[in-house]
């Protein structure tokens, strides 16, 4: 049924899904989720999860003001959707308020605890707010209802390293599926274990193959590394290729040891993401479902 909404949404989120974790590029993937989710606005201008995603990719440029729009739309349209409540918790991360996005996540898993993104997300906003244990409980929780997902094993590798455990940490990434993921952790995790020389190796393997789609993760590698001219250099490149990852900076906690440097604020400020143009953007979450 070419009419029907939820489809085309359904559509819009496998392309997104297909860049997130390398399948496709983010400038493909994003455009031809965008096409597809305008397409399910303009046949139900009132389905809620269109407006989320549609908010979500405006997230992820950058454009701040039009993804409050968004989410707003969402939520008054359907505030009990799952989806909708997923997306709006990424929004709010992308804000920097990691506290509220980790409630709507736990009220979310609440009402549907054997979903395997909803799980997801609530490990990685677990990880954000340094609640490692309890991350690693729920990405193991996406292992048992899916052992194959991709992306699982290297959150945990990166959960291992923040809790300083670096050959468990080596013996996730090992397992991890998805090569992209893979080889974002191994050059942190052969540093950490001081193999540097197969660190070199490996980031030099991600930076060949995947320079322009993940350099936002290339900038949190060195950043991790301790070489924060590098990983600055790779924050600027990840702005120039309008890079997705840069949208959820303000959580990564892989990223703290470079908020103390005096180039963090005006990178922040060059991206919109300055706490004082955080504070002009108006959104504020309706009550928490039950």
């Amino acid at each position: 049924d070419p009419r029907y909404a939820p489809a085309w949404s359904g559509i819009a989120r496998n392309f997104q899904n297909q860049a997130d974790v390398g399948l496709l590029s983010n400038s493909e993937g994003y455009a031809r989720a965008r096409e597809a989710e305008e397409k399910a606005s303009a046949i139900d201008p009132n389905y809620a999860p269109a407006h989320a995603c549609l908010g979500f990719i405006a997230m992820t440029t950058n454009d701040l003001v039009s993804a409050a729009k968004h989410f707003k739309r969402a939520l008054a349209l359907d505030p009990s959707d799952l989806s909708v409540l997923r997306d709006s918790a990424e929004f709010l991360q992308s804000l920097g308020r990691v506290q509220e996005a980790l409630a709507l996540q736990e009220a979310v898993v609440r009402r549907d605890p054997v979903n395997m993104i909803t799980l997801h997300d609530l490990g990685w906003d677990q990880r954000c707010t340094g609640q490692f244990d309890a991350a690693l409980a729920s990405f193991r929780s996406v292992l048992s209802l899916s052992p194959g997902r991709a992306q699982a094993h290297y959150q945990i590798c990166v959960t291992m390293l923040l809790k300083g455990d670096a050959p468990a940490a080596l013996a996730e990434i090992e397992q991890e599926k998805s090569e992209v993921s893979r080889l974002i952790g191994l050059p942190m995790v052969y540093h950490a274990l001081g193999r540097n020389t197969e660190s070199d190796a490996a980031l030099a393997t991600l930076i060949a193959k995947f320079e322009k789609d993940w350099s936002a993760n290339i900038a949190v590698v060195y950043a991790f590394r301790g070489d924060a001219d590098k990983a600055f250099e790779w924050l600027d490149k990840a702005e120039q290729y309008e890079d997705p990852g840069l949208s959820q900076i303000l959580a990564e906690k892989l990223l703290d040891n470079i908020h103390s440097d005096p180039r963090w604020l005006p990178f922040l400020r060059k991206i919109g993401k300055a706490p004082d143009q955080l504070a002009k953007i108006e959104f504020k979450m309706p009550p928490l479902p039950q």
